[in-house]
């Protein structure tokens, strides 16, 4: 019974990642090749955004989109 419960645990931890697909990114000034703070990242025509953090990196779950192309404003 234990080693049931233990399984059921581990593969509802798997599915829910699965599922999930993150892209993970910095991004960086085309000159100065120093990271961009606080740009906008998103996809166009939708409400999915995110904005870089003061090193230029930024995570947005892309699962719904991700045959939409990717914009950084």
């Amino acid at each position: 019974m234990t080693k049931q419960i233990i399984f059921l645990l581990i593969f509802s931890c798997l599915c829910s990642t699965v599922n999930s697909q993150i892209i993970r990114g910095t991004v960086l000034d085309e000159k100065t090749k120093g990271p961009v703070d606080y740009a906008l990242v998103y996809f166009n025509g939708t409400f999915l955004a995110t904005y870089t953090d003061q090193k230029g990196f930024f995570e947005l779950d892309i699962s719904d989109f991700n045959s939409m192309p990717l914009t950084v404003k």
